[in-house]
């Protein structure tokens, strides 16, 4: 197989400078999922254009659940993209395979790059055996939405949100409104990494680990998502749903609160304001 100078990173690509063969500029395929140009990725990748006398960034969107086996497909052809955005728990899974470029050598060596500012545990994402073949652009670091003027609309106060399961449940019950199809709460139970990436919070406020999924504190936390879809505090349809799809639900006020991530930011800055309510995340 064809191998090329390939740099995979956990949802999202970080450039790293690789030696120059022609005069002209050089093309880099990058593939990534984010089809909003709010994504800061959008802007990187102009700027990286702009500011690059020797690289050219050449982009492909590929849908969140077909990049893996379009990288897997791309690989046996020997046609992969030089650079492209994947979760990190796939990492180790291609570069088992042996289909991943070490990064090692490079990154201890990067001027831009400085792994000892990252988490402990950012900086173990990406390594296999001993070596790094990603460098992580973004953490799935999740928090709890509210809609201010729905809270205050429900005589809550939005600048003292809800910060246990029992006063979440609490507020979700006085937020729920049937007639309306509003929900107090939302968050992705999709079956996919993104419903654990939900989950792993809540499993661990009940105390609770990934590896003892049968012990009480487990039950107990998805007892707890089990009671809030029962009780009608949240929507059935969160099953199905990606929390992109979730937050779209809050952004359309079809969720009072919702889990949901920092990359949502900069969606909020222009598909919140259609909705006319101020919103705080906590």
């Amino acid at each position: 197989m064809r191998r090329r100078s390939l740099l995979f990173a956990t949802a999202g690509g970080v450039l790293l400078t690789v030696q120059r063969a022609h005069a002209e500029k050089t093309k880099v395929t990058l593939w990534h999922i984010y089809n909003r140009e709010s994504d800061m990725i959008h802007s990187g990748i102009r700027m990286f254009n702009q500011q690059n006398a020797d690289y050219q960034i050449e982009q492909r969107l590929v849908p969140y659940g077909q990049i893996e086996p379009e990288l897997i497909r791309a690989s046996a052809t020997g046609s992969p993209p030089d650079l492209v955005t994947i979760n990190d728990p796939d990492v180790t899974a291609f570069a088992a395979q042996g289909l991943l470029t070490d990064l090692t050598d490079r990154v201890a060596t990067s001027k831009l790059i400085d792994m000892s500012v990252y988490y402990k545990g950012l900086q173990a994402s990406g390594v296999w055996k001993g070596r790094r073949y990603s460098v992580a652009r973004e953490i799935n670091t999740l928090a709890l939405y509210c809609n201010a003027d729905m809270f205050r609309a429900a005589g809550l106060d939005p600048d003292k949100p809800p910060g246990t399961w029992s006063t979440v449940a609490a507020a979700a019950a006085r937020l729920t409104n049937p007639a309306k199809s509003i929900y107090g709460l939302g968050f992705c139970a999709q079956q996919s990494e993104q419903s654990v990436f939900h989950f792993l919070p809540w499993l661990w406020q009940a105390g609770g680990s990934i590896d003892k999924l049968d012990q009480p504190p487990a039950a107990a936390a998805l007892q707890y998502w089990t009671d809030m879809v029962q009780k009608g505090f949240a929507s059935r349809d969160l099953i199905v749903q990606a929390q992109a799809e979730v937050m779209s639900g809050f952004l359309a006020q079809s969720y009072a609160m919702a889990v949901g991530g920092p990359w949502e930011l900069p969606r909020f800055a222009t598909e919140g304001n259609s909705t006319g309510a101020s919103r705080r995340c906590r």
